[in-house]
């Protein structure tokens, strides 16, 4: 790119060095805050001719009145090309104060063109306040095609980025067409040298004694195809199980017009395993500083065996006449698929006790008796709590399947159920697992289901 390479020759030596100490790397960048009394709130671009940038912003909006913003641009027209970061005035009718601003401008290939300071001063009745940094040419045609990012500091702190595009006019496609069209996206475990190739299949769970490094791997349709180069600007983000930013992984990968179909991937990790964290880790995928996907995966410690939760496969209500024979349902060897005559409706005058019951898979991988808290909470038909309980569900190995139950109401029937929609919350281990609903009718009605 040999005419924006000569911007550097203009560039002042201490907006290089401001940079380099507010540090590129993709976690440094992400981990500061913006300083106290001014918040980021975009970056917008625009072209302009000879006339020159707006000047001094008023205050009264978000942006400039008049001006055409984009983020796309044609080689054969663009000439001068504007960044405009917007800031939210945090004092607000409180004092006058300003600020100091860096811009810095990159090519696709990550190469620095571009970085200056400015400073602004904010007044006390501005909500809003904007500066803006040009950058090209007074002639047009002069800007190479391509994918441009400028990125901004505040006070020394990375507080926002954007990008715009310089299109080919010859290139016949749509105006605002994405450039590449994402198909899947999944997460691989390797070494520090990885081909995702037709023998490695995709996981989301991964031993901690073996996990190396843990890439994401991105698989899409280049819509550029026979059009243009490209080089995508997508970015893996890792969050450790507490939330907190792990690591970043941007991939800057180059696309060129022969390829239909496109792989980018990028990991995170160490040479050696067993060093991750165990637990369940966020990822969440950007493209041109837009959240395009969320994907999770977990790092699971084999010394440490993950308590695992029975799995609700039948719920349902019965009457007290069920349990005439035995206090004992569905355990041992009875069939998975085994459930019971199970109601939604019932009489009101003829109802005295009613059950209610969930029947649970053993998981196989229980080699010792186990057992869950479960709680049971009734509630009217006004959303008043009828009865709540609790109690421990003890499950044996040798049982296929089990089930739970709790009985509401007194039988023999000594006062009649009120009319109306119930409900039962069943919890086990502290997680809402089903919601039990029921009428209690008069004999002649023909109620919805509740």
């Amino acid at each position: 790119m040999p005419h924006l390479r000569n911007f550097l020759r203009d560039l002042a030596l201490a907006p290089l060095l401001m940079l380099a100490a507010a540090g590129f790397a993709c976690g440094q960048e992400g981990g500061a805050a913006a300083p106290s009394g001014l918040s980021f709130h975009t970056i917008k671009f625009f072209g302009h001719g000879r006339g020159g940038a707006p000047g001094t912003p008023s205050g009264a909006g978000e942006g400039t009145a008049g001006v055409k913003y984009s983020r796309d641009f044609q080689k054969s027209s663009a000439s001068h090309i504007a960044s405009q970061v917007v800031f939210k005035n945090d004092r607000y009718e409180d004092n006058e104060h300003d600020y100091e601003v860096l811009f810095a401008l990159y090519t696709f290939e990550g190469q620095l063109i571009s970085a200056n300071k400015k400073k602004i001063l904010v007044a006390s009745d501005w909500k809003y306040t904007w500066t803006t940094q040009t950058y090209g040419w007074p002639e047009s045609g002069k800007w190479d095609v391509g994918t441009y990012r400028v990125k901004v500091w505040l006070e020394g702190k990375k507080v926002g980025e954007a990008a715009f595009f310089v299109h080919d006019d010859k290139a016949k496609i749509e105006a605002g067409i994405d450039e590449l069209q994402i198909e899947s996206l999944g997460f691989y475990e390797g070494g520090d040298f990885f081909r995702p190739g037709i023998t490695k299949r995709p996981a989301t769970r991964f031993a901690r004694a073996g996990a190396r490094r843990i890439y994401w791997v991105l698989r899409g349709r280049n819509r550029l195809h026979k059009v243009r180069p490209q080089r995508p600007n997508v970015s893996g983000y890792f969050y450790r199980p507490d939330g907190t930013l792990f690591a970043c992984a941007p991939n800057r990968g180059a696309v060129s017009p022969e390829v239909a179909e496109v792989t980018l991937f990028e990991g995170v990790g160490w040479s050696t395993p067993g060093n991750w964290e165990p637990g369940r880790f966020r990822f969440e995928l950007e493209q041109d500083n837009r959240v395009i996907a969320e994907r999770y995966f977990e790092i699971a410690d084999p010394t440490r065996k993950p308590r695992t939760r029975p799995k609700v496969v039948h719920f349902g209500l019965l009457d007290a006449g069920v349990y005439a024979d035995s206090d004992v349902a569905l355990e041992g060897d009875a069939p998975a698929n085994a459930r019971r005559d199970y109601s939604a409706t019932f009489v009101a005058k003829e109802t005295g006790r009613l059950w209610a019951e969930v029947v649970v898979v053993n998981n196989p991988n229980y080699t010792t008796p186990h057992s869950h808290k479960v709680v049971w909470e009734w509630f009217a038909p006004d959303g008043s709590p009828l009865a709540r309980s609790e109690g421990d569900f003890e499950i044996l190995p040798i049982w296929k399947t089990a089930s739970h139950r709790h009985f509401f109401g007194e039988d023999p029937k000594t006062t009649s159920w009120a009319e109306g929609f119930y409900k039962i919350h069943v919890t086990i281990d502290g997680r809402l697992e089903k919601v039990l609903r029921f009428a209690l009718t008069s004999a002649t009605a023909d109620p919805q289901t509740p």
